[in-house]
C-alpha cells in the first residue's frame, strides 16, 4: 500500500468530482469532512479542485491516518499490569485509553511530529511503540499536545522514571524550604502577621 495518499476535505457537502474517488465520511468535535484515499498520481487533481471549490484540505501519506485496530494491536502486544504513562496511576484492563504518544493529527500535519517517529523507528503512528497507556483525565488533558506529554509519554514506561521524578520533587521541596529557613523569610513574615 505505498504511494498511498490521504486527503481530509473539510466540507459538509459532497461535489460531482469527488464521488469519482473513494469518499469516507468522518466526523471529529470540530469537523465532518471527508477523506479520500488514493494513489499519488490523483493529488494534484484532487486538490486542484479543492482549492477551485474553496475547501480547506490537508493531505498525508497513509501511514499517518488512525486506524481502527491499534486498541487491539496495543491489548495484545502489552499485556497487564497497566499505569498511566503521564500520572503513573495504576490502571484496570477496562480503565485504559489507548493513546498515541505522538497524536494522529500532528502526525498528519508536521514533519518534525513524523521525525520524532522515525527516530524511533516507527513507520507508522499506530505502531505499538508509539502507543501508551493512559487515565481518561490525562488523555483528555493532552489531547493532541507534545512537549512535556512527548517526554512523559516515552519516559513513563521506564522503571527508573517515576522514582526519578519523585526524588526530583523532593529534593526541590527539601531545597526550598531549607533557602525559606536559612533565610529571614520567617523572621519578615512573624513581623507582617504580628502588625
Amino acid at each position: 500500500m505505498k504511494n498511498q495518499v490521504c486527503i481530509d476535505l473539510y466540507t459538509e457537502k459532497t461535489y460531482q468530482w469527488m464521488i469519482r474517488y473513494p469518499l469516507k465520511k468522518q466526523e471529529s468535535a470540530k469537523w465532518t469532512y471527508f477523506t479520500i484515499t488514493t494513489d499519488k498520481k490523483n493529488v494534484r487533481e484532487i486538490t486542484k479542485n479543492a482549492v477551485k471549490y474553496h475547501i480547506k484540505y490537508n493531505c498525508y501519506e497513509k501511514e499517518w491516518k488512525r486506524s481502527s485496530n491499534y486498541r487491539s494491536e496495543f491489548f495484545r502486544r502489552y499485556p497487564p499490569p497497566y499505569r498511566c504513562r503521564y500520572c503513573n496511576r495504576k490502571l484496570r484492563p477496562d480503565e485504559v485509553v489507548v493513546d498515541h504518544i505522538v497524536p494522529v493529527s500532528k502526525a498528519k500535519k508536521s514533519r518534525k511530529a513524523r521525525q520524532k517517529l522515525t527516530i524511533h523507528g516507527i513507520k507508522d503512528v499506530n505502531n505499538p511503540k508509539n502507543l501508551a497507556p493512559a487515565c481518561v483525565s490525562c488523555n483528555q488533558r493532552k489531547g493532541n499536545k507534545m512537549g512535556l506529554w512527548y517526554y512523559r509519554g516515552v519516559l513513563g514506561k521506564y522503571r527508573f522514571y517515576w522514582p526519578a521524578v519523585y526524588l526530583l520533587l523532593a529534593v526541590l521541596l527539601i531545597l526550598v524550604v531549607y533557602s525559606l529557613l536559612h533565610t529571614d523569610f520567617i523572621r519578615v513574615l512573624k513581623k507582617i502577621i504580628i502588625e
